[in-house]
């Protein structure tokens, strides 16, 4: 029997766009973690995102987590996601430079706890996609700059 203290990590490196970016543009877009969820059509809670910028770009950003494959809008431009494709949308972590980062010199660490988020998987699938949007500065990111993990227990 699995008790609410099971606590496993998901990670994901997403394809980051890497072109210079501006506010509100899309840097990655929505990436398939399989299996995030224990079980097909599972309820999951993310408790934690840890976020490695490589690139020490130091802009604030989203993650929006869904759960099946959507669009956002086009890599390095602004998001434009449809309704159909917002119904999907699971919730949403704000990576904030302020209150979630810490300077590294060569890199910057984005750590957020305790985020309680509880999360669905659609009926037949156990996966999670994971999309970005840039939300201050105009960075420019290497295509594997950032490195995630995420602390998941089931609900």
């Amino acid at each position: 029997m699995k008790t609410r203290d099971e606590r496993t990590f998901a990670t994901l490196t997403p394809t980051l766009e890497t072109s210079i970016l501006a506010n509100n543009d899309v840097f990655f877009i929505p990436t398939e973690i399989p299996n995030f969820f224990r079980e097909v059509g599972g309820i999951a809670t993310l408790d934690s995102v840890v976020v490695l910028d490589g690139d020490d770009q130091n802009v604030a950003f989203d993650l929006m987590f869904f759960d099946a494959t959507v669009t956002l809008g086009t890599l390095n431009d602004v998001i434009s996601i449809s309704d159909a494709n917002a119904a999907k949308c699971l919730g949403v972590v704000k990576m904030v430079v302020a209150t979630h980062a810490s300077d590294l010199v060569n890199s910057i660490l984005f750590t957020q706890g305790n985020i309680g988020l509880t999360m669905k998987a659609a009926a037949g699938s156990s996966s999670l996609w994971v999309g970005g949007v840039v939300r201050s500065g105009t960075p420019t990111y290497t295509a594997a700059g950032m490195k995630m993990k995420f602390g998941v227990r089931p609900a």
